[in-house]
């Protein structure tokens, strides 16, 4: 797991650096805008701004202008909302820093796992939940979702649980638009220090090692920064991608058992380590 916190300077845009795909991709990452000649020239929003005396846009008497809304538009597919970010950033740029370094709860050496924030994330998972094959393994078995049912699943597990850091979370490639799947740590147990642990890739990014790496950013997650002290994983026994998984990481099998659609699951359990 990595742990990336941003607090460096905020543009006139608004954009938070610590999830813009310039700062979070592999390869030549910016540094954050306070080390962006690019920022500094932006004539659209940072010299327009600095022309007028003021800081960040939501200054502006004319806020939210027609560029600003377009350029607004275009950038929710990475999961920002300029026009919301301005008004955060009204509140404080420390307001606006701890929001959104709360919404990305780590990183790993490919990924980003982070709250599900804006109405193009549900859109991308909800692509994901509607094919068959990713589904097939999951609980119900269902691909018939609407946005609707999506998101009020979400709102179910993610409402109690965001505040206490757990809950549903999106997997987006680190410095691309990507949704891949979704990662969840669940209080199945009404018990903060006993989770169960959960995940879904999309078919196209199946054996490629990305259900370790986000299942092992999930345990160090919880165990590090939670305090969670044992963690469960229950899969269908026929999903032996899963199975592999949880053997390579360490976790130790408890139990098979018949699901109520009579499907036999496997139980395995991790515990920390002091």
């Amino acid at each position: 797991m990595i742990d990336i916190i941003y607090n460096g300077r905020v543009p006139a845009c608004g954009v938070f650096c610590g999830g813009c795909p310039n700062y979070t991709r592999i390869k030549k990452p910016c540094k954050g805008a306070e080390y962006s000649d690019k920022c500094e020239r932006c004539k659209t929003f940072h010299l327009c701004c600095k022309e007028k005396g003021i800081t960040h846009c939501f200054q502006c008497r004319i806020f939210p202008c027609s560029k600003f809304k377009s350029f607004t538009k275009r950038w929710l597919k990475y999961g920002q909302n300029f026009i919301e970010n301005q008004r955060l950033l009204a509140l404080g740029t420390d307001v606006f820093l701890d929001n959104y370094n709360r919404m990305i709860h780590f990183e790993t050496e490919r990924l980003v796992i982070k709250e599900i924030t804006i109405e193009e994330e549900l859109k991308a998972l909800l692509a994901i939940y509607t094919q068959e094959e990713n589904m097939k393994y999951i609980q119900s078995g269902r691909y018939d979702w609407t946005l609707q049912e999506l998101k009020a699943r979400y709102k179910a597990t993610n409402e109690t649980g965001y505040p206490e850091g757990y809950g549903v979370f999106v997997v987006k490639m680190r410095g691309e638009n990507n949704i891949i799947g979704e990662a969840g740590l669940f209080n199945s147990f009404s018990d903060l220090g006993k989770m169960e642990v959960g995940y879904i890739i999309d078919q196209a990014y199946w054996n490629k090692g990305y259900g370790t790496e986000v299942c092992q950013g999930l345990i160090d997650y919880a165990f590090s920064r939670l305090g969670c002290t044992e963690l469960i994983a229950r899969m269908y026994d026929q999903n032996m991608a899963s199975v592999r998984v949880c053997e390579k990481l360490g976790f130790e099998y408890l139990l098979t058992g018949e699901a109520a659609n009579k499907k036999v699951f496997r139980e395995y359990r991790k515990t920390f380590i002091k």
